[in-house]
């Protein structure tokens, strides 16, 4: 009995595993047909996916937008390759200014890096000027030599000038308190007076002064003819030389106002031109105070200072300029020392 329960428990522990492997074996192949199957569709959904996409683009509805697209696209690109093309092109000369028009008085300064251009009058120059320390020469567009406006290569040296000389009324006196006062100047004298006081503009060069050119009659330069211009030039030289026995060897135009003509006018008669860094508004019959502090706050090696003569303010204020200047640790030589260094 007990052998034949042993087989029966045999027969029936192998179909059973039989039927355990039938089963594990239908769930392998389901498994491995899903996968195949899921991947035969995922194929055919990929295939399938261009084509409906750009169905869709095409539509009836989208056609429209789509070719605006494009078209939009297109004009980009061709306007990208028209402004490449252009970039290589050489850009047109700018327009020259006219000639004509002369251009007076310019003057820039360090404070502001303004230029300031147009006809000034003698006020306006010597208002403009009052309190700058510097005076600059025009543009370098000019084509002529600079005119010099202070000379720094000197050192601590300044030059006083005086305008619109000889007066027979007080140029005496002038090189009577230069005298005292040890200084020697620079006088830019009109050739009309040099020829009406032949005496006094030959005193004031013998006593160690700069005798210099500041046009025939104080006439605007700028505003003469080229005609004009070259006779009031060549008069200034005959009458200098005709009174000192030589010619001036600078000049100063009247108002500050020059042109390139003029520049050029000058450099032909050999007369260097020579503007100023330090306008004491003396004119203006400003107090000696006041001038002191105009000198003293615009003070610089090489300053050139502009002053007159004639005006009994600028003889006044003399001993106290010299005194201000020179307590400022410089002296005073003629612009003809001066442009030596």
């Amino acid at each position: 009995m007990s052998g034949n329960r042993e087989k029966y428990v045999k027969r029936k522990s192998s179909r059973q595993n039989s039927h355990k492997d039938h089963v594990m074996g239908s769930r392998s192949d389901d498994t491995k047909y899903h996968r195949v199957f899921s991947k035969s569709r995922k194929s055919e959904k990929s295939k399938n996916k261009s084509p409906l996409v750009l169905g869709m683009l095409f539509s009836k509805r989208n056609r429209l937008p789509v070719c605006f697209g494009i078209l939009s696209l297109i004009l980009v690109i061709v306007g990208v390759i028209i402004i490449g093309s252009s970039s290589d092109t050489t850009t047109a000369a700018a327009p020259q200014p006219k000639p004509e028009q002369a251009i007076d008085f310019q003057t820039f300064t360090y404070e502001d890096g303004l230029v300031t251009m147009g006809l000034k009058t003698a006020a306006e120059v010597s208002q403009e000027t009052a309190n700058r320390s510097k005076i600059l020469i025009p543009p370098k567009a000019k084509t002529y030599d600079p005119i010099i406006y202070s000379y720094p290569a000197a050192g601590k040296r300044v030059s006083l000038t005086f305008d619109d000389g000889p007066s027979p009324k007080m140029t005496e006196d002038y090189l009577n308190v230069l005298d005292e006062l040890n200084i020697k100047a620079s006088f830019f004298m009109l050739a009309n007076s040099v020829m009406a006081y032949p005496d006094l503009t030959k005193e004031v060069e013998d006593r160690g002064h700069d005798v210099v050119s500041h046009s025939k009659e104080h006439a605007n330069l700028a505003n003469l003819s080229s005609d004009q211009l070259e006779a009031d030039f060549s008069y200034s030289n005959d009458a200098f030389k005709e009174v000192l026995g030589h010619t001036p060897k600078m000049m100063r135009p009247p108002y500050g106002s020059y042109t390139d003509e003029v520049l050029s006018v000058a450099k032909k008669y050999g007369q260097q031109p020579i503007y100023w860094s330090i306008d004491t508004n003396d004119w203006r019959k400003y107090s000696t105070e006041t001038m002191v502090n105009t000198i003293l706050n615009n003070l610089s090696d090489g300053a050139v200072i502009l002053m007159h003569e004639g005006k009994s303010n600028t003889l006044d204020a003399l001993p106290a300029i010299a005194e201000a200047v020179r307590a400022a640790g410089y002296e005073f030589v003629p612009l003809s020392e001066l442009l030596s260094y």
